[in-house]
């Protein structure tokens, strides 16, 4: 007789709260992909993330490795409006990115201007971040040009 799975609610608490200069603080790494429309994996990478908190922004440096050996560096300057609410600024995002928490989610969308050789293309993210337990979070962003979905990226962070 197959053992019955107790529902999903009782195995993830939804009383979790993302805080994200709490997460980010110090060293982070993810991994992650981009895939395409049509499910095809087109580019991974990893990433090495540090956040230094100086108790208005959390100022979340990321340094990028992708498969094909290329790299990127960011770096994000995040100013905490309130307990729901975040600001942000960074290299290659265009304006001020504002996100909101919501329990163990997040979630902003913001312009970003993506190099491709000599030029370069502005795509719209629509970035939702997942806190599953202390030390992971998994990013879904879903990215698009003229409000036609291009693709997808799957990011994984991990502390420890």
């Amino acid at each position: 007789m197959l053992k019955r799975r107790a529902p999903v609610a009782a195995i993830m608490p939804t009383d979790r709260r993302l805080v994200l200069e709490d997460y980010f603080l110090g060293e982070t790494s993810a991994w992650g992909m981009f895939h395409d429309r049509f499910g095809r994996i087109r580019r991974q990478f990893k990433v090495a993330l540090d956040g230094q908190w100086d108790g208005r922004d959390l100022i979340l440096t990321e340094d990028f490795t992708y498969d094909d050996g290329q790299s990127d560096h960011r770096v994000w300057r995040i100013r905490k409006q309130d307990d729901e609410t975040y600001q942000a600024v960074a290299n290659d995002v265009i304006g001020l990115v504002t996100g909101r928490i919501q329990g163990n989610q997040f979630r902003w969308t913001y312009d970003f201007r993506l190099a491709l050789g000599a030029r370069s293309l502005v795509m719209r993210f629509d970035d939702r971040m997942y806190q599953q337990d202390a030390r992971t979070v998994i990013n879904r962003t879903n990215v698009s040009k003229f409000g036609i979905k291009i693709g997808e990226i799957s990011m994984f962070f991990r502390k420890g």
